[in-house]
């Protein structure tokens, strides 16, 4: 149990974060991938997230865990149940090494990379008055905004086409605001017949991080996979003519 006074309280969070603590063998997880207790007094600049998602998010700074945090609502005492955290814990794959074995790599190859990842942006929990919320870096929200739950098994989704349960479910949580160019977005998306092949996706330049020592430098900064990217313009509007979409080479 925690002896923060700020935060102890809810027997169900405490559980959950004393299993990321260990392995299912016993081995100690790595200091960094653990999920704590965080006193809501080290939070400023508090702000409410306008978000097209369900979920209440809040914006915030932390001196020292990471500079821009989301604070995601999780309800009062009452509310924050064993079955409501035993819940949370599924929906969001937490803690995330109960998620990865070999059934799951063969079907979803890249999930446990993208997973672990994404997971890792999970800080852990905090307390202000009777409520509790998780906490996370500030792009972690981009998750709900980009891929959403899966309508079939109700897991937070690592991808905007694939569930780790089989279940193929193309999001609808983006627009490129050119409507032949997502329609040819999503006809690469619906082609796939497992979450093993390849498909495009729309990125906001939002998630792409311009290079600070090499400005041409391009990386992926708001998905759970960062990566070096290469940014090629396409000389499109909302009146391109199809041929031009043929000639693209997913």
């Amino acid at each position: 149990m925690s002896t923060n006074s700020e935060v102890v309280g809810c027997p169900a969070i405490d559980w959950l974060i004393e299993s990321s603590k260990t392995l299912d063998n016993g081995e100690l997880v790595d200091e960094n991938s653990r999920l704590k207790w965080i006193p809501y007094s080290e939070f400023t600049n508090i702000e409410t997230i306008k978000h097209p998602s369900e979920e209440i998010i809040y914006s915030a700074q932390h001196k020292s865990i990471v500079k821009d945090v989301m604070l995601l609502l999780l309800g009062t005492h009452d509310e924050c149940t064993e079955e409501f955290i035993h819940e949370f814990a599924r929906t969001h794959s937490i803690p995330t090494h109960k998620y990865k074995d070999a059934s799951t790599t063969n079907r979803f190859r890249r999930y446990p990379r993208w997973l672990d990842k994404r997971n890792k942006l999970i800080k852990g929990f905090t307390k202000n008055g009777g409520n509790y919320y998780m906490v996370a870096e500030r792009r972690f929200h981009c998750c709900y905004a980009l891929y959403g739950f899966c309508s079939e098994c109700g897991l937070l989704r690592c991808s905007p086409v694939w569930c780790i349960c089989g279940h193929k479910e193309l999001s609808d949580k983006w627009t490129s605001d050119n409507k032949k160019l997502d329609e040819f977005i999503r006809k690469s998306q619906r082609q796939t017949k497992s979450a093993n092949e390849a498909y495009l996706e729309w990125l906001s330049s939002d998630y792409i991080r311009i290079g600070s020592i090499v400005p041409s430098n391009r990386r992926l900064w708001e998905l759970p996979t960062n990566a070096d990217v290469k940014c090629l313009p396409l000389e499109i509007t909302a009146e391109t003519d199809d041929s031009y979409y043929h000639k693209v080479k997913a």
